[in-house]
């Protein structure tokens, strides 16, 4: 699914380019470790985020969000 998740966001981030209004924001790289996901982020079944993982997000979103 990697090569599949990497494609789509390249393609998602080339079309908000055009976008006004709209910023892509990248949070897949925050959430690897040496090319692999984080297993610190997710709760026990390996989906799932847990705290630290959406707080991930929260960090790469609160100036967009804060504007």
């Amino acid at each position: 699914m990697k090569d599949r998740m990497m494609a789509t966001n390249k393609l998602i981030s080339q079309f908000m380019k055009n976008k006004k209004n709209a910023t892509f924001v990248n949070i897949w790289d925050a959430m690897l470790e040496n090319g692999e996901p984080r297993k610190d982020i997710y709760i026990q079944d390996n989906l799932h985020m847990n705290a630290k993982g959406y707080a991930i997000w929260v960090e790469k979103m609160k100036d967009l969000v804060n504007n």
